[in-house]
């Protein structure tokens, strides 16, 4: 009759349980990074079409409350430095339904866009340029913008990596407020 395991017994029974800790750990490290990966990734992309969807909100509010566009034209596009320029009335401001566009209005908005060190910033009425993105997640490598001041239609497109993985998006988009 035994009363105790013996010490290879022991050892075996240890060496085995230490397999099946140090796998299931293994695997549940491995579920965890591509847990991180996915959820990074998803971000990202949220953050790409929230942008683009700021972007289209701002053109299609151009040219609203301008009166004379040669003075104070609703979209431009400066090449050079990459900086696309909006202006407009918020009509969805209180007390701005009926407002005409000036440089002293705080009903007026001049919203600038600008590709700087690989993120997409934005500048609200002369304040600081902010990015649109985490530039851990999302890198721009192009932002280009054309339009069409006859027909008021806005064609732009951004390019560039989302953890790495290639993306261009972009939007045409008709600023109806644009007289």
């Amino acid at each position: 009759m035994r009363k105790a395991f013996s010490l290879i017994e022991l050892l075996v029974t240890i060496a085995v349980a230490l397999l099946i800790i140090g796998g299931a750990v293994y695997f549940f490290s491995k579920a965890l990074t591509n847990n991180i990966g996915t959820l990074s990734f998803s971000r990202g992309s949220v953050s790409v079409f929230q942008a683009v969807k700021v972007i289209d909100s701002d053109l299609l509010k151009a040219g609203y409350g301008i009166n004379d566009t040669s003075v104070y034209p609703p979209v431009s596009w400066d090449n050079v430095n990459r900086i696309l320029i909006i202006r407009y009335v918020d009509y969805e401001k209180p007390g701005c339904e009926n407002a005409t566009f000036s440089s002293s209005s705080t009903c007026s908005y001049v919203v600038q866009y600008k590709l700087i060190d690989g993120n997409l910033e934005r500048k609200v009425n002369g304040s600081l340029f902010i990015p649109m993105f985490d530039s851990g997640v999302v890198e721009v490598s192009d932002f280009n913008v054309s339009f069409n001041s006859t027909s008021h239609v806005v064609n732009y497109k951004l390019e560039g990596t989302l953890n790495g993985k290639y993306f261009s998006i972009g939007d045409i988009v008709i600023c109806r407020n644009w007289r």
